[in-house]
């Protein structure tokens, strides 16, 4: 995934920097362009979005954090998708947290 600082993620989250990588997607620090709160943004692979079994399981794991209450804990506030349009406007599924 080439996501540069700067890339705006559906319309809402501008990209800072990369957090991560894994088996199903990236990781990256972007700030919330409406309430300017810092968060991390969850994107899948393009050949991880193909799969059925993978796209349930982020999205349960989307429910699974939205639904724990902790300071200790990434809360999740959205889960979408959508495509990636290229720098300064794009997106793709989208896991943010505080």
């Amino acid at each position: 995934m080439d996501i540069e600082p700067g890339t705006i993620i559906a319309n809402r989250y501008r990209v800072q920097k990369p957090l991560g990588r894994g088996g199903m997607g990236e990781v990256f620090a972007a700030e919330n362009i409406r309430t300017g709160r810092v968060c991390a943004v969850k994107l899948l692979r393009a050949d991880t979005k193909q799969k059925s079994s993978a796209v349930a399981r982020f999205r349960r794991e989307a429910r699974a954090a939205g639904a724990i209450h902790s300071d200790y804990v990434t809360r999740s506030s959205t889960s979408r998708r959508t495509p990636i349009t290229g720098s300064s406007s794009s997106s793709s599924s989208s896991k943010a947290s505080r």
